[in-house]
């Protein structure tokens, strides 16, 4: 598949603007799901919006929209545009394991608890899920913990409305039935369950 000719031009959300989206590239390496298979649903690019670099994914299937920026995705298939992070950033299981091993200072620990605490808060006073809370959807910045991110919106949204893939992995041990209804504290009962792995 090549680059999306579709999207030429979005609607930036941060500033209100519609800006041109270049499709540069497909990140293949992006597409695999944790098996090796090619997931069909989820297209990911390095693209520029505006002249910026960013990261495109094109989505078939509903998304999290709300929870990722708050609105609704209308149409048979939408683009979401993120900020690329570039220069230093890692997951925090990459992070755990390949910096820390035996366990994140308590310094970069203390900033990095109190940001994923804040975004579990808002989360939950929004009556949102994310759903798949663990350390492989979280992106930091060594030495900049404070302002870890969530990523990867597939099962995000409103809280007893969206549902767990019937095929998710039980080995992560999140909770709920797979197909079942992801709960309003789900997020942080999963959390709950490896946060002092760190």
């Amino acid at each position: 598949m090549g680059c999306p000719r579709v999207f030429s031009e979005v609607r930036n959300r941060a500033n209100d603007q519609n800006e041109r989206l270049e499709f540069i590239r497909p990140r293949k390496d992006l597409w695999e799901t944790r098996d090796g298979t090619i997931d069909y649903l989820n297209f990911i690019y390095d693209a520029t919006l505006g002249g910026t670099k960013v990261l495109a994914k094109v989505v078939l299937r509903p998304y999290g929209t709300e929870v990722h920026t708050r609105s609704d995705v209308q149409g048979i298939a939408a683009v979401v545009v993120m900020e690329l992070l570039e220069d230093g950033w890692t997951t925090l299981f990459d992070y755990r394991e390949n910096r820390h091993r035996n366990g994140i200072p308590e310094g970069p620990k203390t900033r990095l608890l109190k940001r994923l605490e804040d975004i579990l808060d808002a989360l939950y006073a929004d009556g949102m899920v994310h759903g798949d809370f663990r350390m492989a959807n979280i992106m930091l910045k060594p030495g900049e913990e404070e302002k870890a991110m969530l990523i990867d919106f597939d099962w995000a949204g409103e809280a007893e409305r969206v549902k767990y893939p019937v095929t998710r992995s039980d080995g992560f041990g999140y909770p709920g039935e797979p197909g079942g209804p992801i709960g309003a504290g789900d997020d942080r009962r999963f959390y709950e369950t490896w946060k002092n792995e760190m």
